[in-house]
């Protein structure tokens, strides 16, 4: 599943019936905030997203800032 990209911010995501991987990509000029309430249709039901590299966690309540011309792959988790 993907999403049309808004203001550089592109998002995906690959799943299946084990693992859901969201990818987030900024190609725009500045920094954005990801709302991950946006993508609720795919998200519902679970709470965190670890990112692959780095183990960092987030709150699915959260808006991380992703920096530019960065890209995150993020594992769900309920």
């Amino acid at each position: 599943m993907q999403y049309v990209p808004e203001n550089g911010l592109y998002v995906y995501f690959r799943y299946d019936e084990n693992q859901t991987i969201m990818c987030i990509m900024n190609t725009g000029s500045q920094a954005a905030w990801i709302d991950f309430k946006k993508y609720q249709e795919r998200i519902d039901g679970f709470i965190k997203a670890k990112k692959v590299i780095g183990n960092q966690v987030y709150s699915l309540n959260d808006k991380p800032e992703i920096e530019t011309m960065q890209m995150w792959v993020l594992e769900l988790s309920r």
